[in-house]
């Protein structure tokens, strides 16, 4: 409800099984509406997570739309007032 608020669009959730870097490369390639991947970075240190490891390393040529990475650290209210 919150993004069709701002936007007026939906969300749509994908669930794949399998090793979660190919599912997400797999869906990203099966569905041109996507724009974008999103990734968060984890909240306390530990270093990145599998995914944010993948794509900013070997997994980056492979993407076909850009990454955004958004700091786990933010607060709502931070990732609210930037416009993209």
């Amino acid at each position: 409800k919150r993004v069709n608020d701002i936007n007026g669009l939906y969300p749509i959730f994908y669930l794949s099984e399998g090793d979660q870097a190919e599912q997400v490369i797999k869906t990203i390639e099966d569905n041109e509406g996507i724009r974008a991947l999103v990734l968060a970075g984890k909240v306390h240190g530990g270093g990145p997570g599998k995914l944010v490891s993948y794509f900013t390393g070997k997994g980056l040529p492979k993407l076909t739309v850009p990454l955004i990475l958004v700091p786990g650290h933010l607060e709502r209210s931070d990732i609210d007032s930037f416009q993209l």
